[in-house]
């Protein structure tokens, strides 16, 4: 909703309207892990970071459990190439464990699909091996990690643009969609915000 409201209406947060319940802070982050009620807006506000969409639950149920499943078609009008990659992403609000990334990996395995671990402690170095130990992957002759970590800390809310550093994928899977078309001429946004 926010990249429509900027992209059709050149609208930005803060500036033009507010949002609540969107952690802008790590204080905010615990806020929200902290109320069972809200978990999930945390889940879903994470996996969307990657610009991942959140799907239903498909983990164990519990509050650390949940891996949310997403797709990403890249679509390149110059070179009208289409290529179809499964994106997993769990989410752990909680300690990680080496069992729980061990368990991530086995559905990464079973999906034939890349995994971003995202959690808010840190990973140990037995974890790291772990996702050293899935491999890589290749696209177009480039070499990424097929298990990679993105711990949620403040050098993310301070420059949010750090997390392409952080999570190794080709550039065009995390660059934002294309703008989007106007649907409304500059004389119906005239009168929009009078």
């Amino acid at each position: 909703m926010r990249r429509r409201l900027a992209d059709r209406h050149g609208l930005e947060p803060s500036r033009d309207y507010e949002i609540h319940g969107y952690p802008t802070n790590m204080q905010e982050v615990h806020m929200l892990v902290r109320d069972e009620r809200k978990y999930h807006d945390f889940s879903n506000w994470a996996v969307t970071r990657l610009g991942l969409q959140p799907t239903k639950s498909v983990g164990d149920g519990g509050k650390d459990g949940e891996a949310h499943v997403g797709h990403i078609t890249l679509w390149d009008p110059e070179e009208a190439e289409t290529t179809d990659t499964r994106i997993l992403a769990e989410v752990k609000s909680g300690k990680p464990t080496i069992n729980q990334v061990r368990a991530f990996c086995r559905v990464m395995d079973k999906n034939d699909a890349i995994g971003i671990f995202i959690t808010i402690e840190p990973v140990s170095a037995g974890m790291r091996q772990e996702a050293a130990d899935m491999g890589t992957f290749y696209h177009n002759n480039e070499t990424f990690p097929r298990l990679q970590f993105w711990q949620i800390d403040d050098t993310y809310f301070e420059n949010p643009s750090s997390l392409r550093s952080l999570i190794r994928l080709p550039q065009q899977w995390l660059e934002p969609m294309r703008k989007m078309e106007r649907h409304f001429t500059d004389t119906q946004m005239t009168l929009l915000r009078s």
